[in-house]
């Protein structure tokens, strides 16, 4: 006997015609919807109205507002496209929110006749929110366009330093601004200075080369400052120089007893000078002596 399929109903074997229609229907309950949301996608932006850009953090709220109007609208509906769906959230009436997407179940609030808030954000509601006010007075709806971003929180950050050379006269040395993990981090921005004269801009990116002689030292409580951003927050942290530099500090006496800068820079250009008399005069005395021995030598030798 064979293995034919037979159609339960009449226990005849479907005919070609009716798998062909069966899949042409099949076809159109999938492709019909999906027409629809490419159509509806395409015509969400009227040409000429701004999008306002919005930055917040995750677990933050949002608030879209209608701004000035003619009169107060009657109701607000709200619809969200992101990269990959279209959805209507719901709508606003007399201060009360209806609700038809599990995505935004418990979180929006009807604020007033004008304002809408969306409350514990998460990365997954960033897109384009279009509000439409049906307003009283006009027989056409306001509508405001809203680009809205979520971002992570920018981690704590934390200074690596590498000393290259520290010495009483030179201080060389890197500062690299680290963040733990795959933050959202686009700025890095460097400061130097302290509290009482104030900070000046030092360098972009997220490490710094600083090569430091006593003479240009100037104080030993100046700081570098990173600061790290991304558009919705931003963390900072410093590393104060005599932190770095530390023989340049010990080799000064600013740390026991109070100076004017003046007397706090000469006082380490003596210690420079100091050093450096003493290794010439150290290989002074190894070069003499070196020609003394060989004049003696010559001297002493039979003729």
């Amino acid at each position: 006997m064979g293995n034919a399929t037979t159609d339960k109903r009449d226990g005849r074997s479907p005919s070609p015609g009716r798998d062909l229609m069966t899949r042409r229907c099949m076809y159109l309950r999938i492709a019909v919807p999906l027409l629809f949301l490419f159509l509806v996608s395409e015509t969400l932006i009227t040409p000429g109205l701004p999008i306002r850009p919005i930055s917040k953090l995750v677990n933050d709220s949002v608030t879209f507002t209608m701004g000035p109007a003619e009169c107060a609208p009657e109701d607000t509906t709200i619809r969200w496209k992101s990269h990959e769906k279209y959805q209507e959230i719901g709508f606003c009436r007399k201060r009360l929110f209806n609700g038809i997407s599990p995505q935004f179940h418990n979180r929006v609030d009807c604020n007033g006749d004008t304002r809408v808030t969306i409350r514990n954000l998460s990365r997954a509601d960033s897109g384009l929110y279009i509000l439409s006010y049906t307003l009283q007075c006009k027989v056409k709806k306001d509508v405001k366009y809203h680009d809205l971003t979520v971002y992570e929180p920018v981690p704590a950050t934390h200074i690596e330093k590498n000393v290259v050379r520290n010495s009483a006269c030179w201080c060389n040395f890197t500062l690299r601004c680290c963040v733990p993990g795959k933050a959202s981090v686009e700025r890095y921005l460097w400061l130097k200075g302290r509290n009482e004269t104030g900070y000046h801009l030092y360098r972009h990116g997220p490490s710094i080369q600083v090569s430091l002689q006593s003479q240009s030292f100037g104080s030993l409580d100046e700081e570098y400052i990173c600061t790290v951003y991304n558009p919705g927050d931003q963390k900072n942290t410093s590393i104060n120089i005599k932190d770095i530099c530390t023989l340049m500090a010990d080799s000064s006496i600013h740390l026991n007893k109070p100076q004017r800068p003046s007397q706090l820079d000469e006082s380490i250009f003596i210690t420079c000078s100091t050093t450096a008399f003493v290794i010439l005069a150290v290989i002074t005395i190894i070069v003499v002596n070196g020609i003394g021995k060989h004049l003696s030598n010559g001297l002493s030798s039979p003729k």
